[in-house]
């Protein structure tokens, strides 16, 4: 059982405090998002209940795979554990005083870097809505020390899909070509993809198109592009 041992005092960017917790050869911090503060969000909450500290919810939050981010009101003694980590930059936060707002990741996956965690779906990602092509896309998140998104499972599909329904793109780059063998698909390594999500209306046998992208349009279905089409992109780090 992972037991809070450590607090570290940061004052790098929005970061606070960091709860560190050792779990096998990595460490779990929740560090405080200053920017939410007085702030708080009900979509996507794992559950909400009183706890007499903030590191306590932390513990909590920690031990729960599922959990992302969490808030936390000292004078009511609430705690509220979040399966996402909200972006900032959206309508769906709200005035709440008392309410601070934790992050959690794994040393391994980089939040000041602009990466979110989801531990249960082995997830270490940044999403991009700054239109690009698909190969300006690849570009971009090799030179952050990444790659395009490799989505493998429903677990990781479907919480992807909860978190860029925050965004208004509708077309979202991940990582997948069939430019080898048409319709042979495989991840740029050379890996041959097991999991697909193919949008109802998506046309096959297209030589042109050999890049993958998710369509909001259709609930991030998946569709097959020539990649020149701008769009939002998903970028990886492994960990």
């Amino acid at each position: 059982m992972m037991t809070i041992t450590t607090i570290l005092v940061w004052t790098i960017l929005y970061t606070r405090a960091i709860y560190c917790s050792q779990s096998g050869i990595s460490s779990i911090f929740a560090m405080e998002n200053l920017n939410q503060t007085n702030k708080i969000v009900d979509k996507n909450s794992i559950g909400t209940f009183k706890t007499e500290s903030t590191r306590k919810c932390a513990f909590y939050c920690l031990q729960n795979l599922a959990c992302m981010a969490y808030f936390y009101r000292q004078n009511t003694t609430e705690c509220r554990l979040m399966s996402v980590n909200t972006p900032g930059n959206n309508g769906k936060w709200k005035d709440d005083m008392g309410w601070r707002y934790y992050n959690v990741y794994e040393s391994t996956c980089p939040p000041m870097d602009g990466f979110n965690q989801n531990r249960k779906a082995s997830l270490c990602y940044q999403y991009f809505d700054d239109l690009k092509n698909v190969y300006e896309a690849d570009i971009t998140c090799r030179r952050n020390g990444g790659q395009l998104l490799r989505v493998q499972s429903q677990l990781q599909q479907t919480h992807l899909m909860t978190y860029l329904d925050f965004y208004n793109e509708n077309l979202v780059y991940i990582q997948g070509n069939d430019s080898t063998k048409e319709g042979t698909w495989s991840f740029d390594d050379g890996q041959l993809m097991k999991y697909f999500n193919w949008s109802p209306t998506t046309p096959f046998g297209h030589d042109a198109k050999d890049h993958l992208a998710m369509n909001k349009a259709s609930s991030y279905g998946w569709e097959e592009t020539d990649g020149s089409t701008l769009g939002g992109f998903l970028c990886e780090m492994k960990i």
